[in-house]
């Protein structure tokens, strides 16, 4: 009786570990995949892929957590390292142009004040359609790995 219940329960964990490990049919990796090749110029590490992708599979708000990405030391460093550089190169990601003269000085004298995750959050939502995780498909699965 022994000799069947071990296998058997051997059996019933390896079969409920691999049904936990999950796929999902949103878009949640594709559009972090994208925010990073876009505003970082390089793909996420295993840890950040699946920390950014399961917070947006949670339902907090893509703008909330993108001024994260935006935020970080490696972004301001990738723009140049300073307020003024910054804010010219979140508005040529997300606007698509330079800021104006006035919009340079407002956004750069609220970082005297405000950390840079809040001010990229601030133009985030000044330029929806440049990031919209809408606007992100999946990648294609019916390439071979190696044209992806």
């Amino acid at each position: 009786m022994r000799r069947l219940v071990i296998p058997a329960l051997l059996g019933v964990l390896l079969l409920s570990s691999v049904t936990s490990a999950q796929t999902y049919s949103d878009n949640s990796v594709a559009t972090v995949k994208n925010w990073y090749r876009q505003f970082l110029r390089r793909d996420p590490e295993p840890s950040g892929l699946m920390h950014w992708s399961e917070a947006l599979r949670q339902g907090n708000p893509s703008a909330l957590l993108l001024s994260g990405i935006l935020g970080s030391d490696e972004y301001y460093n990738i723009a140049g390292g300073s307020p003024n550089s910054f804010v010219r190169s979140l508005y040529l990601d997300l606007a698509g142009r330079e800021p104006t003269p006035r919009e340079l000085a407002y956004w750069t004298s609220r970082l005297n004040t405000e950390y840079p995750k809040d001010v990229a959050y601030a133009i985030l939502t000044r330029f929806p359609l440049a990031w919209s995780p809408a606007q992100y498909q999946p990648e294609p699965t019916y390439y071979p790995r190696r044209y992806r």
